[in-house]
Formats: structure tokens, sequence, C-alpha cells
């Protein structure tokens, strides 16, 4: 989220499943204490990833919207 130093952490594309698995193993969830996410910059960093092929498809999953109040009705307090 912002203000994190690690923001955000990517793995770009690879065939490397022990790299994948480390990749993983070393992430935790921490943090935020809002209700909105950074889904914006995370679709950025997506959109920067070494993509191969013609067709690029992307499935984004969040329990949250993304931050802003055009995303949601949530008091201003919660959309920081």
């Amino acid at each position: 989220d912002f203000g994190e130093t690690d923001h955000p952490v990517v793995l770009d594309f690879t065939s490397d499943v022990v790299a994948c698995e480390r990749f993983l193993a070393d992430r935790f969830g921490y943090g935020g204490c809002d209700t909105c996410e950074d889904v914006l910059t995370g679709l950025e960093a997506a959109a920067r990833l070494s993509w191969t092929g013609n067709t690029r498809i992307l499935f984004l999953l969040s329990q949250t919207p993304n931050h802003g109040i055009r995303f949601h009705d949530q008091p201003a307090g919660a959309a920081s």
C-alpha cells in the first residue's frame, strides 16, 4: 500500500518453479490498516512485466476497492 518501502513487490514471468516458490515463501501480509487497495499501482506493475505473446490476459483479484471516492461509497477516512 502507499508508503510501504517494498511496494509493489513483483516477480516477472518465469518458468523457474523454485524461484517462484522462494519468492512466494518470502511474502507475508502486513500494513495497510485501511479498507482500500492501491489497485492502479498493481496494474501498472503488471503492464511492465516482460509479456511475450500477442494476447495478454490479466485477472485482478482484490478483497477491497481501489483508493479514491469514485471507486466506492466508503467514508472519506476509509479512502485514504
